[in-house]
């Protein structure tokens, strides 16, 4: 398997991953409290489904994209991905104000971890297809 299509697959898992684990699983964000009324990191999970879904998508067709220019095109915006991803619970949308609920204390760090990690596999993936010319 080419190096560069390692890196596509490494991409579409981490983009699974940001869009499952806010949602379910053990990074889940806080529950619905007895009130009725979602807090915000609730909200900030919805956004990352999205996030994680576009960067799962971009990574299949970085996958099944054989021409150079494409990809580093496709690298290039999953590396902008990976901002939004981190920025989405650092400021734009945020957790909960309580560092002891769930979201903070394991969903943001996970998200950061992840976005870190798609970054790092984007720019890979972009020095990759750069190095071939």
């Amino acid at each position: 398997m080419k190096k560069g299509n390692v890196f596509a697959a490494v991409i579409v898992v981490i983009g699974i991953l940001i869009a499952v684990l806010p949602t379910w699983g053990p990074a889940a964000v806080c529950p619905l409290p007895d009130g009725g009324r979602w807090m915000k990191c609730h909200w900030m999970g919805m956004a990352e489904l999205g996030v994680g879904a576009l960067a799962a998508l971009l990574g299949v067709l970085m996958f099944l994209q054989k021409d150079k220019g494409v990809r580093r095109g496709l690298s290039q915006a999953l590396a902008g991905l990976s901002l939004l991803a981190a920025a989405l619970p650092g400021g734009l949308i945020g957790g909960c104000k309580n560092l002891q609920m769930p979201c903070q204390a394991v969903s943001i760090p996970v998200l950061y971890a992840l976005s870190a990690g798609l970054l790092l596999f984007a720019l890979l993936s972009l020095h990759a297809a750069r190095e071939k010319e």
